[in-house]
């Protein structure tokens, strides 16, 4: 994988988004604890999560298109400055002494709305980077830093809500966006629009029976179902084992470590077996690793199995994820990938309130196991049933038989490969 670092311009980025990503996490612990400290509510960290993903299920769309006709890179530009001023406000008025976890949920919403443009022109980035044939690499290495970032940032938010509390924590992911906007500020690529042809094509594919439409219900049986146990951790981590902060973001660290793991993992698997199988025996370990984490006697087994849970969950996303992202042309890969963030934040986001309200009425440990039951039931049918799907390529080169030269997805008018 390591191939696409031989690519200036995105092996900087891609360093610079570590730190930045970090520092996300660090606000991410910060924000989930401060709440619960606050209101002994797990149904208010539900909501603070619902507010943080829900824009992105109802603004994603327009990001998509923005980002294909305006260019990437500025849109990054303002979403990310948008982003560390609303972390630098929070930061500041936390240690002025606010203790409101409403304006934890208003702040958590600003940032969701920043992220439903931010994440189509990411995603869209990426292949502006590299030639064609680094894609899988980047695409892979893109996972392993976001998850990189989930080892090393909930363990030093848990570190910096010990030792300062977090006000500092706040400031602290301020600050990470910093080296990101510098890139951005700098760099030409994913500067031009793509060419503005076929405006419907991208929402036709994606609502066309086949294989992106099926990849698109895995991510959200996924996000709905399994990934919303983030939200039962803090309850959990509190409760149900007696450990602090630094515990809970110690559990947060051993689910990074595992995504990892799973991010190195598919990338071989998916080159050895279809995708069908790989995407049954993510879902199914992730739902495994649920139902232990809800029998787990202490801290040590609680983490090992979050280690498993990242590993399944993020080789179940990459699947998905590259499965969509490796066949789309340039033109409408904004919009593309927009309905892939519509899924994966928007079942997310309604997952962890249902979740967050349900472990508030029964408990962490039984919520953990209704997950892995309705995980499992959901997914699995989905993953089986990905190799008699119809493929992108074959819907496109349909698409491409009727349609005009200037819509061919090789001379689409995007930015060439740097």
């Amino acid at each position: 994988m390591t191939r696409a670092f031989r690519h200036r311009v995105f092996a900087l980025l891609w360093s610079q988004a570590l730190l930045s990503n970090t520092g996300t996490w660090v606000q991410n612990v910060a924000q989930a604890w401060w709440v619960l400290v606050l209101t002994r509510s797990p149904f208010m960290v539900g909501l603070v999560t619902f507010a943080n993903f829900i824009p992105a299920a109802l603004l994603s769309p327009l990001g998509g298109a923005l980002a294909d006709r305006r260019g990437r890179r500025r849109v990054l530009l303002a979403t990310q400055s948008t982003m560390m001023l609303l972390a630098l406000g929070l930061g500041l008025s936390v240690l002025a002494g606010s203790r409101s976890p409403w304006a934890v949920v208003g702040v958590a919403f600003g940032m969701g709305v920043a992220m439903a443009f931010n994440g189509p022109a990411w995603q869209a980035l990426l292949p502006t980077l590299v030639p064609r044939e680094d894609l899988v690499a980047a695409v892979s290495l893109n996972s392993v830093q976001w998850n990189l970032a989930r080892v090393v940032g909930p363990a030093l938010g848990g570190l910096v809500l010990q030792v300062s509390g977090p006000g500092w924590a706040f400031l602290l992911n301020a600050a990470s966006f910093l080296g990101v906007i510098a890139i951005l500020a700098r760099m030409t690529e994913g500067d031009r629009p793509s060419a503005p042809v076929q405006a419907g094509g991208a929402w036709t594919l994606v609502a066309s029976p086949g294989r992106v439409r099926r990849l698109l219900a895995f991510t959200s049986a996924v996000a709905g179902l399994g990934a919303p146990f983030l939200t039962v951790l803090p309850a959990f981590a509190r409760a149900d084992l007696g450990t602090g902060a630094r515990g809970y973001g110690f559990l947060l660290a051993a689910v990074g470590a595992g995504a990892t793991v799973g991010a190195f993992g598919v990338d071989w698997l998916l080159a050895r077996f279809p995708s069908s199988s790989v995407g049954i025996g993510a879902a199914g370990s992730f739902a495994l690793s649920l139902a232990l984490l809800a029998s787990s006697p202490g801290l040590g087994s609680a983490a090992a199995a979050c280690f498993w849970a990242g590993a399944g969950y993020l080789a179940s996303q990459t699947v998905a994820n590259s499965g969509i992202q490796l066949s789309v042309p340039d033109h409408i890969r904004g919009r593309v990938m927009s309905a892939y963030i519509v899924a994966f934040f928007g079942f997310f986001a309604l997952g962890s309130l249902g979740v967050g309200a349900l472990a508030g009425r029964i408990g962490s440990r039984p919520t953990l196991v209704m997950e892995a039951v309705l995980l499992g039931l959901a997914s699995l049918p989905v993953a089986a049933g990905l190799e008699r799907s119809r493929t992108p390529s074959e819907f496109l080169g349909r698409a491409a038989r009727t349609a005009p030269a200037s819509a061919d997805p090789e001379n689409d008018g995007g930015p060439t490969p740097h």
